[in-house]
């Protein structure tokens, strides 16, 4: 039993390996419009009999993030999942698509997050008890219309394809989005005082920027103009020094006619596909923590050195804006925070 148990930890290992280098999810994006980078691996945590990996990201909306595994060996209560299936207008199931079960029931904000299998079908596993509602949204769809809820619950979901190209896009992850910035010409790259092409300008400015900012959220992409951009620069002393090292006046031009194509209708010519393969088995569990001026960084569970230790402990992060430590527990569904001195 134990050699077993060791292949199948191992089978899973090499499935986390895969999903890290080809999954990307956010708020905003795929799921409630916030995108976010791709998933980093923080812990690994035994629990019971199931070994579950665990994934953490801040969102703008702050919410911490853990993924974890199912696996076929999974057992449920009677009471604690949500079941059903995904059709759209013609009846036919919609295979990808992610369903979102979210309540404000619980001491803090909770979303679990889960991807639909070929014939639509979905399992939302180990709910809280609480009151739930529940949507839909996949690639090529309109948001469904939210559905109230109940561990134990088998629902039939209804979807609608978006009804523009707009539309569709609004849910692609930034990345997508970011494809569209446009470098400068080659000849104003060339006389600033750095040796740039716009090959490396462009990498410059996207290091510079996502170090705080998710490139192409709506947040980057959605200000109408160069001027707004540049009052917008202006608000932290950092970002008009960032941006003075690749000349403040080029990167302004950069960012106006991205937002100007934007407000004018522009989507991106690269269109993401849904969820496939290994990537469907993977289920979101996002608990809202900090508040609106939180800048999360440094999320911790574990210890690397022996990634085992403390399953199911409270996940730490730090509150740079803040000087604040904010603090999850996964089991009582609780955010906490305190000030540092």
């Amino acid at each position: 039993m134990e050699c077993f148990l060791l292949f199948i930890a191992t089978l899973l290992v090499l499935a986390a390996v895969l999903v890290q280098r080809v999954l990307r999810l956010g708020c905003d994006c795929q799921i409630c419009s916030a995108e976010v980078a791709p998933l980093k691996l923080q812990s690994v945590a035994a629990r019971k009999n199931n070994l579950f990996w665990r994934f953490s990201m801040s969102y703008k909306r702050n919410y911490l993030f853990v993924a974890t595994f199912a696996a076929a060996s999974l057992s449920f209560a009677e009471d604690d999942f949500i079941s059903g299936r995904v059709t759209n207008a013609n009846g036919s199931p919609e295979a990808g698509v992610w369903v979102v079960a979210e309540t404000s029931d619980l001491p803090t904000d909770y979303r679990k997050i889960v991807v639909t299998n070929d014939d639509g079908k979905f399992v939302l596993p180990q709910l809280p008890k609480a009151s739930y509602r529940l949507w839909v949204r996949g690639y090529g769809l309109a948001d469904s219309k939210k559905v109230a809820a109940e561990p134990g619950d088998n629902l039939s979901l209804s979807v609608k394809a978006a009804a523009t190209e707009k539309e569709a896009a609004a849910v692609y992850p930034a990345n997508y989005w970011l494809t569209m910035v446009q470098p400068p010409a080659a000849e104003a790259v060339s006389q600033l005082d750095y040796a740039y092409t716009q090959e490396t300008w462009l990498a410059q400015f996207k290091l510079n920027c996502i170090v705080c900012h998710q490139l192409g959220s709506v947040v980057t992409r959605s200000i109408p103009g160069r001027s707004h951009y540049e009052m917008g620069l202006k608000k932290a002393e950092i970002m008009p020094q960032i941006a003075t090292e690749l000349d403040f006046n080029l990167v302004l031009d950069v960012l106006g006619d991205l937002g100007e194509r934007v407000a004018n209708g522009e989507t991106p010519g690269v269109k993401p596909s849904r969820p496939k393969g290994i990537e469907r088995n993977v289920v979101i569990t996002q608990w809202g923590w900090g508040d609106l001026y939180t800048y999360a960084h440094d999320e911790i569970s574990t210890d690397k050195r022996n990634p085992y230790l403390y399953p199911d402990g409270p996940v730490y992060g730090i509150d740079m804006a803040n000087d604040r430590v904010i603090w999850v527990d996964p089991v009582k569904h609780s955010a906490h925070q305190g000030k540092m001195p």
